[in-house]
């Protein structure tokens, strides 16, 4: 499990993203592809992603984000091994506004990030 030993003004832990590259890549052991879908970090900063949020029983729960550029991204998964096979962003376009009307004002902007990440190991 990660360790975090630095925490925000908030409280909340923060994460080196080589930290987290370093362990998702400890978990194969063998010839892999994997494919990380995520919010783009722009979107996140832009849309003022809401950080609370109330469950079905009414009560009031925390979302951490940790928000790293998409490069700092690419650098750890590349110092793990592994080799970035295809990197794909989406941006918001007319399509996503049947879906979410109120989203006029993020058009044009990135949406979500895909990464596909493979490696081989000795046999």
């Amino acid at each position: 499990m990660l360790t975090f030993v630095q925490f925000d003004q908030r409280g909340y832990p923060t994460v080196d993203v080589r930290t987290g590259y370093n362990e998702w890549s400890a978990t194969y052991d063998r010839t892999v592809e994997d494919i990380m879908d995520r919010f783009h970090p722009h979107f996140i900063i832009t849309s003022g992603m809401p950080t609370h949020y109330d469950d079905a029983s009414g009560s009031s729960r925390a979302i951490i984000t940790h928000v790293h550029l998409a490069s700092d991204q690419v650098t750890a998964g590349l110092a793990t091994g592994w080799t970035l096979a295809e990197m794909r962003e989406n941006v918001i376009d007319e399509s996503w506004l049947d879906t979410k009307p109120t989203w006029g004002r993020f058009l044009g902007h990135p949406f979500t990030l895909g990464l596909v990440w493979r490696r081989a190991t000795a046999a």
